[in-house]
């Protein structure tokens, strides 16, 4: 794991990739997000991850797919000036 690590690191410095954080981890989220997405976003989809991530509590795998920051940005972007 760590060998690709390090060889995403040199792919992120050659290819100008605009992402802080580019690792094997980076590639868990977004699978986890693409589930969660195909699986149109309910909660079907993150028993499914949950299983899958092997997480103890259904709220690890909302806060680790972003969901818990997603309904935080909407509820400020849902204020109307």
């Amino acid at each position: 794991m760590e060998h690709i690590n390090r060889l995403l690191k040199v792919w992120r410095v050659k290819y100008r990739i605009p992402v802080h954080a580019f690792s094997t981890h980076s590639f868990r989220k977004t699978f986890g997000r693409y589930v969660y997405e195909t699986k149109n976003r309910n909660a079907e989809g993150l028993v499914l991850l949950n299983e899958i991530f092997r997480h103890s509590k259904l709220e690890t795998t909302r806060r680790y797919i972003g969901l818990a920051q997603e309904d935080i940005d909407k509820v400020f972007q849902s204020i109307k000036f």
